[in-house]
């Protein structure tokens, strides 16, 4: 091996181990999600059972874990207070 592809394979090794560290210090500042069932979902939102299913069935966002559907509160807080802006935008119009 000469010494210009030595030269370069350090170069590309500390390229990429500069690239690691900044990916792991990005995903270490991600908060962790924390996902919860449709009666977790229901006691976060002070609603029953019966309101996750009519959200659900309305689009709310959720994920499948094999046959187990689970919710990130949070995106779906952020969910309806977009539904809940767009229902003003459209009840201002109607006006």
């Amino acid at each position: 091996m000469s010494a210009l592809d030595q030269a370069l394979r350090e170069a590309v090794r500390a390229e990429l181990a500069t690239a690691i560290d900044q990916l792991a210090e990005m995903v270490a500042a991600q908060p962790v999600r924390k996902f919860v069932d449709g009666a977790g979902l229901g006691l976060a939102l002070d609603v029953s059972a019966p309101i996750v299913t009519r959200l659900v069935r309305e689009g709310m966002p959720h994920i499948m874990i094999g046959a187990c559907r689970r919710f990130d509160v949070a995106e779906c807080v952020a969910w309806l207070r977009s539904r809940s802006s767009a229902n003003d935008g459209a009840d201002a119009e109607a006006s």
